[in-house]
């Protein structure tokens, strides 16, 4: 089992940036097209999190924000989060303020700290990480 070139590996899954900027939704669609429960990213964990942000860190110069697959299923006032792979939210690692914030209903890595989450309007292109199976 392995990824594509270019993309992380980390346990049983790959991981791809992509700096085309993108609605959530459609960067979702572009996920989604690159194989069988393939997402933007969910990150559940903080050893999955430094990894990643391992990963980013040391092979891109990133200077913007970037789309994971979280995302409010509640409302605005009483946001539920959940996954584009419809698990679980239990990690969330927000930045200073973020968990009540009601700008959007999307979840971006701050580029300064990718393990500082933040609430962000989904229409906003931004670059995007995806997640997929290793094959």
């Amino acid at each position: 089992m392995k990824c594509k070139r270019g993309w992380f590996p980390y346990e049983q899954n790959c991981y791809g940036l992509f700096p085309e900027l993108k609605t959530w939704n459609h960067a979702e669609i572009e996920c989604m097209s690159y194989g069988r429960d393939s997402h933007l990213a969910s990150i559940f964990c903080q050893r999955e999190m430094d990894a990643v942000a391992t990963w980013l860190t040391t092979n891109f110069n990133i200077d913007e924000p970037i789309w994971i697959g979280l995302y409010n299923v509640g409302s605005k006032q009483k946001k539920r989060w959940r996954w584009s792979d419809m698990s679980s939210a239990n990690y969330i690692p927000w930045g200073r303020g973020e968990s009540s914030s009601l700008e959007g209903d999307c979840v971006e890595m701050s580029y300064e700290d990718f393990s500082a989450w933040r609430v962000q309007n989904c229409e906003v292109p931004q670059a995007y990480l995806c997640k997929v199976a290793m094959m």
